[in-house]
């Protein structure tokens, strides 16, 4: 398992560039510009989460399963290897997230409660990107890294445009029945959320683990 994991590490360190570059861009325009340090946690992670599919044109490129299913590895390794990294990724994002963005917020001198706005857009950036992996990765172990990128797209941009389409009968409405409730209901229904994301992602790993046992190389 610590084997499938490095591998997957040393196929991206040659992007580590190019991630360090796109790191040192997005901080210098949230702080030396008008936005909000919260646009840090939302761009780093959605940006995150082409690593994993990134892995999966790896492996493809270099016909990796055909030689990973050869290794004394089960099936069953490999998915949960590609899982962990995806969770671990998702999860580093969120961490860097909260300390860039909090140094940014103290430079900045933002208003009063942005720590609690800034958590609040990391736990849902976290709980999207949690969503989009568990949907994109059995469609990759099934049908391959291209099929996964459609996934990808669809799972990020369909509820935006539902929300954006359905606005004024949908979204607003939403919202504004969540504000009514109190705070506390924001956050339950939050944690909420988060836990059904991580039971999903469960239940995610053993769909992959069951497509992947049967498909052929």
């Amino acid at each position: 398992m610590k084997g499938l994991l490095i591998k997957d590490l040393y196929s991206l360190n040659a992007l580590k560039k190019t991630y360090l570059l796109f790191l040192v861009l997005i901080v210098g325009f949230v702080a030396f510009l008008d936005f909000d340090s919260s646009y840090v946690a939302s761009t780093l992670s959605m940006f995150v989460l082409m690593t994993s599919t990134t892995c999966f044109n790896y492996d493809e490129a270099y016909k990796w399963d055909a030689y990973g299913i050869t290794l004394p590895l089960s099936r069953k390794q490999i998915v949960a290897a590609r899982y962990l990294l995806g969770l671990g990724f998702t999860f580093s994002a969120g961490v860097i997230s909260l300390v860039l963005s909090s140094l940014i917020s103290v430079i900045k001198q933002e208003p009063a409660g942005w720590l609690i706005n800034l958590l609040t857009t990391i736990v849902v950036v976290f709980i999207i990107g949690l969503l989009v992996n568990a949907v994109s990765f059995p469609v990759a172990f099934r049908y391959g890294a291209e099929k996964a990128r459609y996934a990808m797209m669809f799972i990020t941009l369909g509820p935006f445009l539902f929300f954006i389409i359905f606005r004024d009968s949908v979204t607003t409405p939403l919202l504004n029945f969540i504000a009514s409730t109190g705070e506390n209901f924001g956050i339950y229904l939050l944690v909420g959320f988060l836990l059904a994301t991580l039971l999903f992602y469960v239940l995610s790993f053993f769909i992959s683990n069951k497509v992947y046992q049967k498909r052929e190389f």
